[in-house]
């Protein structure tokens, strides 16, 4: 199972009216995103696309999408692709026909290998069972990977910055309820700082390491 599609075969500059990133000396204006990382991932982990049976999109924005379908032709031959269906309307129905994304969901449509989900605690698979955490997008969705007492939350944007942990009040552009966003951050923070085998990946953190939450004099990440 692979969770989450990145950004695809593309990037992203800069946007006209975003300011840049500052650049060092004598360096180059960086991307805002830097896609066609993922072959590369998991030509390291031992993997091929081929060997992929389920991808579950944590929710259905650019950047968790790009390779389920670049330009219409399925990318993981084998696999069944598994999203919340609240996104579909409101972040691929009503894109443009051109956009990448929508053209490669809409190609995995047409081939009878999507499979959108609805409800709470869904089991996906053995030991693997996914969470409604809307907020960030209507049909967000976390996974929880269970093996015995030991759990791994993949979290996908719910929470997309460490500073969240305990500056409660910032929230991002792109969630579409920052209100909700906010609650549903809240109580997945109470679940998992009181389970200590409860380990965390975010999809945006820095180092992409997974994490804990330690409680004490205000709760902090603590790397596993």
């Amino acid at each position: 199972m692979l969770v989450d599609a990145g950004l695809g075969p593309i990037n992203v500059p800069f946007p006209e009216g975003m300011p840049p990133a500052k650049v060092r000396p004598g360096g180059e204006v960086p991307l805002l995103s830097e896609g066609g990382l993922l072959p590369a991932a998991l030509r390291e982990a031992g993997c091929a696309p081929a060997e992929i049976d389920t991808v579950f999109l944590t929710h259905l924005h650019p950047d968790h999408i790009g390779w389920i379908a670049p330009e219409g032709k399925p990318y993981f031959e084998n696999a069944t692709v598994v999203y919340g269906a609240a996104d579909w309307d409101p972040l691929i129905g009503s894109a443009s026909p051109h956009e990448p994304g929508r053209i490669g969901l809409e190609a995995i449509c047409a081939a009878g290998r999507s499979s959108p989900i609805e409800g709470d605690m869904l089991s996906i698979a053995p030991g693997v069972t996914a969470r409604h955490a809307p907020g960030h997008t209507p049909g967000h969705y976390v996974l929880i990977i269970s093996s015995g007492v030991h759990r791994a939350y993949l979290l996908g944007d719910a929470v997309q910055c460490p500073l969240q942990l305990t500056e409660t009040d910032i929230g991002f552009l792109t969630d579409v309820d920052g209100a909700l966003a906010a609650r549903t951050r809240e109580s997945l923070f109470r679940e998992l700082e009181s389970d200590e085998h409860a380990a965390v990946g975010m999809d945006h953190f820095p180092g992409l390491e997974f994490q804990r939450i330690l409680q004490g004099k205000g709760r902090q990440w603590f790397k596993i």
